[in-house]
């Protein structure tokens, strides 16, 4: 009967409803009685803490400030690695050397144009290839307008025919970008291509209007790169009627 009792208790005692005398009876018993302890250990009910209006007030404008905080940090994050290539640029604009803000276009057009060989689309290729310097320097001296009414379409032709030694090899398989330097009339890019496993540098005339010509160090001979850089050199041959003979290192016209 006591144990009921102290049980009936331990609720009351809980909500503090009970008289002292109850609770002093309650925390005897239950020092002397398993049970019931560990039904009062049950029963404990755990203080639910309610903050104040002006602690939550606080509680508000603290959090309020960290997000602040964490947004400005973000910002000047953000800020950081935004402006680590507009430095980049304008150390190399104001040295003359290295990518700057006057020749990241030309960069573009390089790229663009060893991606389609990359992809080997010749023809897309081509279209990054500025032909005006070669008519101009074929006009009059060498050409009149009736010969290069057609040299776009001539020039495409040919430019992707002299691929053929290079395609055969499977073509450039990769590229890295070097340096560049500025020229008199352009920029000279220089790259890293990788033909047949084999790596080699190649160098690029260009312009905002594309590119002027490509080369290597290579033989035209055997060496693909070289030979295909030699395009414009076939048209000119074409249009002249000639081909060059490599043993007697004299144009041969034909009858």
């Amino acid at each position: 009967m006591q144990c009921e009792i102290i049980k009936d208790l331990i609720p009351l005692m809980e909500d503090d409803v009970c008289s002292p005398q109850s609770k002093e009876a309650v925390l005897e018993h239950i020092q002397t009685c398993d049970n019931c302890r560990q039904f009062y250990e049950k029963a404990k009910i755990q203080p639910v803490f309610e903050l104040s209006t002006d602690e939550t007030a606080a509680l508000k404008s603290m959090k309020k400030g960290f997000r602040k905080i964490k947004r400005k940090w973000a910002v000047s994050i953000l800020l950081v690695i935004a402006l680590i290539p507009i430095v980049f640029l304008a150390w190399g604009q104001l040295n003359g050397r290295g990518v700057s803000f006057t020749n990241i276009n030309k960069i573009k057009i390089a790229d663009a144009f060893l991606s389609d060989l990359k992809e080997g689309d010749y023809e897309a290729a081509f279209h990054h290839i500025d032909i005006t310097p070669i008519k101009e320097d074929w006009l009059g001296e060498w050409f009149d307008d009736k010969t290069l009414e057609n040299i776009e379409e001539d020039a495409q032709r040919v430019f992707c025919e002299s691929a053929s030694l290079l395609i055969d090899t499977g073509g450039i398989t990769d590229y890295q970008f070097l340096a560049i330097d500025k020229q008199p009339d352009s920029y000279m890019l220089y790259y890293t291509v990788i033909v047949d496993v084999q790596e080699q540098e190649l160098l690029l005339n260009v312009t905002d209007q594309g590119i002027i010509r490509f080369s290597n160090h290579g033989s035209f001979i055997d060496d693909p790169v070289a030979h295909f850089g030699q395009w414009s050199e076939y048209l000119w041959e074409e249009y002249e009627g000639c081909y060059f003979d490599p043993e007697t290192k004299q144009y041969i016209y034909y009858d």
